[in-house]
C-alpha cells in the first residue's frame, strides 16, 4: 500500500467519524431556549449568588462534587413520588420523559452533553424532587420523621434559595405532566397575579397549587435611583412605602444595587421615563431645593426647628431694639 492510499483511508475514517459525530446531534426544534447561563460578568460579581450550594437541578450543575451528597436524598424523594402515584409505574413517568427528551434538551441554550439514559433519569430524579418539596413544604404531614431535608436546621431555605437560581431549573412543562398524576386525582398548577410570593395554596378539593407570578421590571430600576443611601431608606420607610424586615436600611440599598448591576436603560422603552423627567423637573426648581435644603437641615427634627425658630425670633427682635434705638437718637 502506497502513502497515496494511506492518506486516503485516513481521510474516510476522519470523514466517518465526523459524520457519526453530526448524526449524534439532537435536533433543534422551533422552540426559544428559556434556560441560560449567568453571563460571566454578573458571575464575577458575586460568584455564590448565581451558584447552587446544596442542591443541583437540571444539567447545568450536574455532577458538581459538593452537591453529590444531596443526590441520595433526591432519590428518597422519588421514592416517595412513586408512591404517592400509586395508581402509575416508573415506567410511566421514564416514557413521558423520554418522549419529550429533545424539547427539555432545546429548553437549554447549550448542549447537554449527558447520554440518553442519564439525561432521563436526571430529569425524572430532579422533577420528582422539586414536586415533592413544594408538597412537603404546604402539608406537613407528608413530612416523614427521619427526612434529613425538613429536620435538619435551615437546610429546607437553603434548598429554596437554590431552585430560585437562573441555572438550577428544569422546563416548567415537565413539571406540569408529570404533576398531573399525584394523588389516583392529578396536581395542577396555576399562575395568581398580584399576589404575594408567600400566597401559594393548594386546593384539595380541585388538585390546583396556586404559585403566585413572579415579574422583574423596570420598577426595580426605578427603586434603585429613589434609595441612594440609607437615609433615603429611612424616608421610604416613614412613609410606609418600604416594610424593612432586613436589619439595617444599608442591607436594603445595597439589595436594590445589587439587582440592577450591569444592566442598562434604554429612555425611550423606560416605562417610568415621564414620571423620571417630572421628578427631574421638579429638582430643579430653586424654590424646591431650597424648601426641602431648609427642612431636611434645619427642621429635621422637633429640636431643630426650635433651635430655628428661636434664633430667627432673637434676630428679630434684635433688629426692632437697633431701629427703636435709631429713631430715639
Amino acid at each position: 500500500m502506497d502513502q497515496i492510499q494511506a492518506a486516503m483511508i485516513d481521510i474516510e475514517k476522519l470523514a466517518i467519524s465526523l459524520h457519526e459525530e453530526l448524526e449524534s446531534l439532537y435536533p433543534l426544534s422551533d422552540q426559544y431556549n428559556s434556560i441560560y447561563r449567568v453571563p460571566k460578568r454578573l458571575r464575577e460579581l458575586n460568584e455564590k449568588a448565581y451558584t447552587p450550594q446544596v442542591v443541583s437541578i437540571g444539567p447545568l450543575h450536574y455532577g458538581t462534587d459538593k452537591l453529590i451528597p444531596m443526590e441520595e436524598h433526591k432519590r428518597r424523594y422519588l421514592q416517595d413520588f412513586l408512591r404517592r402515584a400509586e395508581a402509575n409505574n416508573i415506567v410511566d413517568y421514564v416514557g413521558i420523559i423520554k418522549s419529550n427528551e429533545v424539547k427539555l434538551r432545546n429548553s437549554y441554550a447549550e448542549d447537554i452533553k449527558l447520554s440518553s439514559d442519564e439525561f432521563v433519569k436526571m430529569i425524572l430524579v430532579d422533577a420528582a424532587f422539586i414536586i415533592e418539596i413544594l408538597l412537603k413544604s404546604m402539608f406537613r404531614n407528608l413530612q416523614n420523621q427521619n427526612d434529613r431535608i425538613f429536620t435538619k436546621p435551615w437546610m429546607i431555605a437553603d434548598i429554596m434559595f437554590d431552585l430560585c437560581l437562573l441555572e438550577n431549573q428544569l422546563p416548567f412543562f415537565i413539571l406540569k405532566e408529570l404533576g398531573a398524576y399525584i394523588l389516583m386525582a392529578g396536581v395542577k398548577f396555576k399562575k395568581v397575579p398580584n399576589k404575594s410570593l408567600f400566597e401559594m395554596k393548594f386546593d384539595g378539593g380541585s388538585g390546583v397549587l396556586e404559585i403566585p407570578h413572579l415579574k422583574i421590571n423596570d420598577f426595580v430600576v426605578l427603586i434603585n435611583h429613589l434609595v441612594n443611601t440609607p437615609k433615603d431608606v429611612d424616608l421610604l420607610i416613614q412613609f410606609g412605602i418600604i416594610e424593612n424586615w432586613l436589619p439595617e436600611s444599608v442591607g436594603v440599598s445595597t439589595l436594590f444595587h445589587n439587582l440592577v448591576k450591569e444592566t442598562s436603560i434604554i429612555p425611550d422603552n423606560f416605562y417610568f421615563s415621564v414620571l423620571v423627567d417630572d421628578m427631574k423637573s421638579y429638582c430643579r426648581t430653586p424654590w424646591h431645593r431650597w424648601k426641602a435644603t431648609l427642612k431636611q437641615d434645619y427642621f429635621r427634627n422637633p429640636w431643630t426647628g426650635i433651635s430655628v425658630f428661636a434664633a430667627i425670633v432673637l434676630l428679630r427682635l434684635t433688629f426692632v431694639q437697633t431701629v427703636y434705638s435709631v429713631l430715639k437718637i
